[in-house]
């Protein structure tokens, strides 16, 4: 069992065990710009097992850090060896969230531990709905980024405002604003890459039986739509995602997706 610990002055939270005998992944978290965070700024850091393409991940170890202050910042997740599996996979995802929304996050795999992988490294995040990350070199022949398109898309009881990002004319991501009456409120990154959903992140509040809930969802895709990563906190409690939830993150995408290609087509035509 995971223990939870709290460092009284370091500002510091974490999941990892304080028995002897453990080990640790180390590392810093960095953003491509000269950046201080705000001071309701919170910065989650996870060891996960992703060894089940189509099942959630497995979160062997856990960092959150209060008030983090500048880029870069320094990690340390421990863990018990014995939670480690040498035929499985291992990475580490980070995301900060800022007041109520999500600001950054990892958009890549950060292997380590097993198949030769360090137990040092450096994680890049990137600034949600820029859809690239910082320090990335720009290709001589790549476009900039074309303006964002606003739309609003309204089915029964749920409206969503969304901001769609193109580059070279593919859809890379999407800003959703979404309203419902179950969902009262909820904001979605979705990532895209040749139309295929990547990566999908919500921040909402749901109306439960005993009051509302704030829900977090964090999935993430391979290139042939497979699930590689599945993440969910209800009230800062992690629970295991259900096939519900991928699927209606899955379903959303295809909406606001085809929502936005069919608005871009229009407007380009004059119509």
């Amino acid at each position: 069992m995971i223990v939870a610990m709290l460092s009284g002055c370091s500002g510091k939270e974490t999941s990892a065990p304080v028995e002897s005998g453990v080990e640790s992944v180390a590392g810093t978290i960095s953003f491509g710009k000269l950046t201080t965070l705000s001071d309701d700024a919170l910065l989650e850091v996870e060891l996960a097992d992703v060894s089940v393409a189509d099942g959630p991940a497995d979160i062997v170890s856990s960092q959150r850090i209060r008030k983090p202050g500048q880029f870069p910042v320094h990690f340390k997740l421990d863990y018990p060896p014995d939670r480690i599996d040498p035929t499985h996979r291992y990475t580490v995802q980070a995301r900060i969230i800022e007041g109520n929304q999500l600001a950054f996050a990892t958009d890549t795999a950060y292997p380590v531990i097993t198949a030769g992988n360090p137990k040092a490294v450096e994680v890049i995040v990137i600034a949600i709905g820029s859809g690239t990350a910082a320090e990335a070199p720009v290709s001589a022949s790549l476009v900039p980024e074309e303006r964002p398109l606003e739309g609003t898309l309204i089915g029964g009881s749920v409206t969503s405002k969304y901001s769609a990002s193109f580059r070279n004319g593919s859809l890379v991501s999407i800003q959703e604003d979404r309203d419902s009456g179950a969902l009262v409120r909820a904001g979605a990154e979705y990532q895209f890459k040749e139309g295929r959903l990547l990566r999908y992140i919500e921040l909402g509040t749901r109306t439960e039986p005993t009051g509302n809930a704030r829900v977090e969802l964090d999935f993430a895709f391979d290139d042939t739509g497979e699930l590689l990563a599945a993440r969910k906190t209800v009230n800062d409690t992690a629970m295991k995602p259900d096939d519900t939830d991928i699927y209606a993150a899955r379903n959303r995408a295809d909406l606001l997706r085809n929502h936005a290609l069919a608005l871009k087509a229009s407007r380009e035509h004059g119509h």
